[in-house]
């Protein structure tokens, strides 16, 4: 690989969402669901692969608009976010447990951590090379960070102003701007103005042009 692409774009090229949708379905079909869709040894002993079938009603229920099984259609870039979202919370990786030698398979046996841990770090890679200014958070969640110089300001933000007030409105701030929703970000925004005008009657409540001029 070449060094590290400049993390700029607001929205996923082609071969971006296009390698999601090949992680998204790749991990489908090598079992990295069966823990949440098992499908169960003909003993009845033991998940030996995933039901198909009971995860395109679930999807389809909690994300509106997505067919199954999955690509057939075109999606937006939020949706495929919240195909990410989905997959990643239920995400477990799989390894060959007890052998049963009558029905010729394997037991599965499954890592959450290990899933969860290789799953981001795979959407991470895919969205970080295609220069886009989102990635998966810990919470298994495609969050918005930003351009380079927002993340550098969020950061250094610490709120620590003594005042419950301004440090909930600057923090309700970062964490709405960190949202991947439009109308979040505006929101963001609006908590700024009301903590900019917060911190101008810090040191005088009763008088904001004596505040001002001694926070000055």
């Amino acid at each position: 690989m070449n060094g590290p692409v400049p993390r700029t774009h607001e929205t996923l090229a082609e071969s971006t969402s296009e390698g999601l949708k090949t992680l998204i379905t790749r991990r489908i079909q090598g079992d990295w669901l069966a823990k949440e869709f098992p499908s169960y040894c003909p003993d009845g002993n033991g998940i030996t692969g995933t039901n198909q079938y009971d995860i395109g009603p679930d999807l389809s229920a909690l994300v509106p608009g997505v067919a199954w099984p999955l690509w057939q259609h075109a999606v937006s870039d939020e949706t495929l976010f919240d195909v990410l979202d989905y997959v990643g919370q239920r995400i477990a990786k799989p390894s060959s447990g007890e052998w049963h030698s009558f029905f010729r398979h394997h037991e599965l046996r499954f890592d959450e951590a290990a899933g969860r841990a290789e799953f981001r770090a795979a959407v991470n890679l895919v969205l970080s090379r295609g220069g886009t200014v989102f990635e998966m958070a810990p919470q298994m969640l495609i969050q918005r960070i930003g351009v380079p110089e927002v993340q550098e300001a969020f950061r250094q933000l610490r709120p620590a102003t003594d005042d419950a007030t301004l440090d909930s409105l600057l923090e309700t701030a970062r964490t709405l701007y960190l949202s991947r929703a439009a109308a979040d970000r505006t929101t963001a925004v609006e908590k700024l103005w009301d903590a900019f005008e917060r911190l101008k009657t810090i040191d005088d409540p009763s008088d904001k042009r004596k505040s001002v001029e001694a926070l000055l």
